[in-house]
């Protein structure tokens, strides 16, 4: 009898053993990964199906920021997010949870007197329980890249602005001699608007008859002096059908990786110039 009883405490001693290793390697666990989290650059947190706070996990470079994980657990985000903020979420979510796929929104926020924006993550929660369904929300700070996206785009307007009221013809030609950008001036000059010849090939649509043997070789070539720039005189076929004579300026450019991918041609209409100086010599012969 009294080995029985002791056969028992031990179990239990066993038992209890087990569920405190069970518990300290979970908290362990647990511990480890909220270090992991805090240590991201990301700020992170769960939603139940009802909306509610189970978690929240603030990067610690946001310590200025900082709120308690204690203020948003338990409650609903609806209550702790303004309402423009919410009404992304709310999309997000049932798009989430409807579709199994993650759902990007960005928003931005006015904190401390500036705007920051944020990018969210909103992936469903994959569990079994009914209880344990909802959403986890991942929300970066993305307000560098905005403010670079907002300043490249100021300068990509000022160059097309620049390029569109440039008193010269400019052309911008892919590898393959299709035309990609295509300036006022050179449709005040040719008569064909910007819509008809994007993407056409330059040589097939502009080039004379007689010169389109010669004049492809010359833009294989421009292609081939890197870093020089290259100068030619060439005629141009407008939508009159008359033609005209262009002193074109040339240059490569290059992508990211610095690989050459399409040529830029600024061309100036020296057809009256041409024909003075043919006057002119055609007179000094008479004379």
């Amino acid at each position: 009898m009294n080995d029985q009883l002791k056969s028992k405490a031990e179990l239990i001693e066993e038992l209890e053993s087990l569920r405190k290793s069970d518990a300290e390697t979970r908290q362990q666990s647990e511990n480890n990964l909220t270090a992991l989290i805090s240590s991201m650059d990301d700020l992170v947190f769960s939603l139940d199906q009802d909306g509610i706070f189970l978690d929240y996990y603030q990067p610690t470079k946001t310590s200025e920021l900082y709120v308690p994980p204690e203020t948003f657990i338990g409650n609903s985000y609806k209550d702790m997010m303004p309402t423009a903020i919410t009404a992304l979420f709310d999309a997000a979510i049932v798009k989430a949870m409807a579709t199994g796929d993650t759902q990007t929104c960005d928003y931005p926020m006015d904190i401390h007197g500036g705007e920051k924006w944020y990018s969210a993550k909103v992936s469903k929660r994959k569990s079994l329980s009914r209880e344990d369904r909802g959403v986890t929300i991942v929300v970066r700070d993305i307000t560098e890249y905005k403010q670079a996206e907002k300043e490249l785009k100021t300068a990509k307007d000022f160059a097309e602005n620049l390029v569109d009221t440039a008193n010269t013809i400019v052309v911008i030609l892919n590898l393959e001699g299709c035309i990609t950008t295509f300036n006022k001036h050179a449709e005040k000059l040719t008569g064909f608007k910007n819509e008809e010849v994007i993407g056409r090939n330059w040589f097939d649509h502009f080039i004379p008859e007689k010169n389109k043997e010669t004049i492809p070789q010359v833009f294989s070539e421009a292609l081939q002096k890197v870093p020089e720039v290259s100068q030619y005189e060439s005629p141009i076929v407008i939508k009159t059908g008359e033609e005209r004579i262009i002193n074109w300026s040339n240059n490569v450019l290059r992508d990211s990786s610095g690989k050459v991918n399409a040529l830029l041609s600024i061309g100036v209409d020296i057809t009256e110039r041409k024909q003075a100086e043919l006057l002119l010599r055609e007179t000094e012969e008479q004379l």
